[in-house]
């Protein structure tokens, strides 16, 4: 047998556990995401309306600022398909502004 011979099955193995394992990383981070957009159409547009408030009040332009919590809630509401041009306009300019501030 040659000396490279048994070592294909074990790197063949090795790229499939690789290939699985990413696979499942890429599933589990769209999860929350799943989870919101499985919600009642009106549990959905009651958080978009509480987390455009949010981001209204507590973040743009007030300085200081809680940036994890208003990047996060920005993010969140252009998830959110009940999110109108107007709330996805004021989602993008904090996303703006949090990079511009860093």
């Amino acid at each position: 047998m040659r000396p490279g011979a048994r070592t294909w099955p074990g790197r063949l193995l090795l790229a499939a556990a690789a290939a699985a394992a990413l696979g499942l990383w890429i599933w589990s981070a769209g999860a929350p995401v799943r989870e919101v957009r499985e919600l009642a159409p009106a549990q959905r547009r009651a958080l978009a309306e509480r987390t455009l408030a949010n981001v209204r009040e507590v973040c743009a332009p007030h300085e200081p600022r809680p940036r994890d919590l208003c990047r996060d809630q920005a993010t969140l509401l252009l998830e959110l398909p009940e999110c109108d041009a107007e709330c996805a306009a004021t989602a993008r300019n904090e996303l703006l502004l949090d990079g511009a501030r860093k």
